[in-house]
């Protein structure tokens, strides 16, 4: 499970209420300014959908899963309120294979161990170090004989107890494998929206893909989203935080961010209500440019990792981990365009 980290604004670094700075939004020369929104990664938490379904014999995930969510979003509402915007992703299936044990190689003081890829069980072998790098002792390491979880049991006593999916992306071992989004989302409570498994979409992903052959994960993203406006009459410029004056309610800013993802990935298995979809976000952009003078919306997706689990894809967007794109109207129709130009500068 992802290490929980409390989120703070890093502008300020503590919490801050939203729309504290709402007085700009009285100042003509801020309300007359050509505007677009540049939305980045702020954080993303992931989570293996079968750790809720399925735990641990020793430790009841599931109810570390949800309480670590609820935490975030106390946190999260409590300091310019945000909505999350989640991806159900699936990945080829990884499993420790428990029958051949974790080696260790004195030489290079390290670990061989082999994982089994999808429902043909193609073995792969990985090597990590040994040691534990606090106190050099040497580390012993088993295998739950699911092949769900490894556990690293120190000199004292003690384990640390990682799932297959966790070790892989906290240990940086690449597999040649994409996480492909199949589904995107967004909610207020992700304790418990699309976790508690009352999720049509859920449903339908795991009715379409193949549980013999993937695994599903999630991933809960927050956004940075700054408006960026220039009034060239009066020669002056603006870059505002969305949540620091309010222009756009939490609400709508976390629907037009998760619409966007959606017609930006434009997952096969994500077809319900399409139509409907398309037509609700080209209302709210024309809404954007004739009420708040917002033309485009320039998204940035991308994670200061180079874990293969942030290479998304889909059945439209090849896998990368950088996904830049803008959404806007062209004769009131939507767009979706690779790359930005807002993304040419440095706006932090």
């Amino acid at each position: 499970m992802t290490p929980f980290t409390l989120f703070i604004d890093k502008n300020k670094g503590g919490l801050l209420s939203r729309g504290i700075f709402g007085s700009l939004l009285k100042h003509k020369g801020y309300t007359d300014s050509s505007k677009d929104w540049v939305v980045e990664l702020l954080r993303t938490d992931m989570y293996w959908y079968e750790l809720i379904v399925n735990g641990n014999d020793n430790v009841d995930t599931k109810k570390k899963i949800f309480g670590q969510m609820k935490e975030l979003k106390d946190q999260v509402e409590s300091n310019l309120e945000k909505r999350f915007v989640y991806f159900i992703c699936s990945r080829k299936k990884v499993r420790f294979c428990p029958v051949i044990l974790p080696e260790f190689l004195p030489a290079i003081g390290k670990y061989k161990i082999t994982v089994l890829l999808g429902k043909d069980n193609i073995s792969k072998e990985i090597f990590i170090d040994a040691f534990y790098e606090k106190t050099g002792f040497l580390l012993t390491v088993e295998i739950e004989e699911t092949g769900k979880f490894i556990y690293f049991c120190h000199e004292n006593g003690d384990k640390t107890m990682f799932s297959v999916h966790d070790f892989l992306l906290e240990y940086d071992v690449n597999l040649g494998i994409e996480t492909v989004v199949q589904y995107v989302g967004y909610t207020k409570n992700p304790n418990s929206r699309p976790l508690n498994g009352v999720h049509g979409g859920l449903n339908e992903i795991l009715y379409k893909v193949s549980n013999d052959d993937n695994d599903i994960l999630f991933f809960f993203n927050l956004f940075k989203v700054l408006t960026i406006a220039k009034n060239n009459e009066l020669n002056v410029n603006f870059t505002v935080a969305n949540s620091m004056i309010d222009e756009v309610k939490v609400d709508k800013e976390g629907f037009v961010i998760e619409k966007c993802f959606i017609f930006y990935f434009d997952s096969i298995n994500q077809t319900k209500n399409k139509m409907k979809e398309k037509k609700e976000i080209e209302n709210d952009l024309l809404f954007f440019a004739n009420n708040h003078k917002i033309n485009s919306v320039s998204m940035c997706f991308e994670v200061d990792s180079e874990s293969e689990y942030y290479k998304f894809s889909s059945s439209k967007v090849k896998g990368k981990n950088r996904h830049v794109f803008t959404t806007k109207l062209e004769n009131n129709l939507l767009v979706i365009e690779d790359g930005s130009i807002m993304f040419d500068e440095d706006f932090e």
